[in-house]
């Protein structure tokens, strides 16, 4: 409680503090426990009274505790503050992991992320629909369930807002070489694109 946190993880020599404990190093222990906090934060007896407690062999028995100075010299809080401390500090904590929820569910919406569109399902399941900046937007044509129909094919799957797909992909293929380009067919009722080259396209 005077620390406001444990004074380590795990016992392994791969905890942050518990690895100075272990290496008998406890200035480095303090040095480590009291970033953060104002200089003179530990008292020198208590920092006795937990290096004994924590140590490796020989620790503290609870009476040498209760006779240390450190605990005889102190107004430790009642029953009644501590309880009351721990509900504080319990409804911090609480609090803590409830924003911490919130935000990793405000990530993994899709309207919270700006610049970034998305396909969701409609209801009766005909098609999905994008959304972005604006919100929700139907698509303009039909958008049919992908389905992998050829045996060997080289498939690019994405989340992008269909329309702004098809436009992409459109220009690049009314803007290569003439020559390059034998077929263009693009469906006016669907996401369709068919094209054949008879050279490669650079």
């Amino acid at each position: 409680m005077v620390a406001q946190h444990p004074p380590f993880g795990s016992a392994t020599s791969k905890d942050s503090f518990y690895k100075f404990i272990g290496g008998k190093r406890p200035d480095l222990f303090w040095k480590a426990m009291s970033k953060g906090k104002k200089n003179g934060y530990f008292s020198e007896d208590f920092k006795d009274l937990v290096q004994r407690m924590i140590a490796n062999k020989d620790r503290i028995t609870m009476d040498d505790i209760k006779a240390h100075k450190w605990y005889t010299s102190t107004d430790l809080p009642t029953d009644k503050l501590i309880k009351e401390e721990f509900k504080v500090r319990e409804k911090k904590a609480k609090a803590a992991v409830e924003a911490e929820r919130s935000e990793k569910k405000t990530r993994s919406s899709p309207n919270e992320k700006a610049g970034s569109n998305y396909r969701g399902k409609i209801e009766d399941g005909s098609c999905f629909k994008s959304v972005g900046e604006d919100g929700w937007a139907d698509p303009k044509k039909v958008l049919e369930p992908y389905e992998n129909v050829f045996l060997a094919s080289t498939a690019y799957l994405s989340n992008m807002n269909p329309d702004d797909l098809e436009n992409i992909i459109k220009n690049f293929l009314t803007n290569i070489d003439e020559e390059a380009l034998d077929v263009l067919n693009i469906k006016e009722d669907k996401y369709k694109i068919r094209y054949h080259t008879i050279q490669d396209i650079k």
